[in-house]
């Protein structure tokens, strides 16, 4: 039981660092396209 949910919470993390670094370098490069372009 411990373990499932151990792995579960890592999972989760694992999720929610993946998208706030997706949302980052998104934000990020459109920042710089728009100051290239």
């Amino acid at each position: 039981m411990e373990r499932e949910l151990w792995d579960g919470a890592v999972w989760w993390w694992y999720e929610l660092g993946t998208r706030w670094w997706q949302v980052v370098f998104m934000s990020h490069w459109r920042q710089v396209a728009g100051a290239t372009l």
